[in-house]
């Protein structure tokens, strides 16, 4: 094997173990950031707050929050088919509320 392909062969395992413990290290950030996410949508719900105006917030869809709450509902969080959505869903007015607060439209 000549000295350059030895070379490389080295730096890249080298090089590889870094960059997999720098992918481990943002896989944790990334379930972190995620698992505070949940959790502030959570807490949004359970204040009573529009799965829209959450999701207008969140720059998402109504149905993206919607989701989360269903899967932290699986975990012991808020009832999915809370009765501030089911009115919210069929609230006109939503989109603008949202806007009049600052949020992006959210379709």
């Amino acid at each position: 094997m000549p000295a350059e392909q030895a070379g490389q062969s080295r730096a890249r395992r080298e090089d590889g173990k870094e960059l997999l413990r720098a992918v481990e290290r943002s896989a944790r950030r990334r379930r972190d950031a995620e698992r505070d996410y949940e959790q502030a949508i959570a807490r949004a719900v359970t204040l009573g707050l529009a799965h829209r105006e959450i999701a207008a917030a969140a720059h998402t869809t109504h149905g993206t929050i919607r989701a989360v709450v269903s899967r932290t509902a699986g975990r012991g969080g808020q009832d999915p088919a809370s009765p501030v959505d089911l009115a919210d869903d069929h609230d006109p007015g939503a989109a603008a509320h949202a806007q009049a607060l600052g949020y992006a439209a959210v379709s």
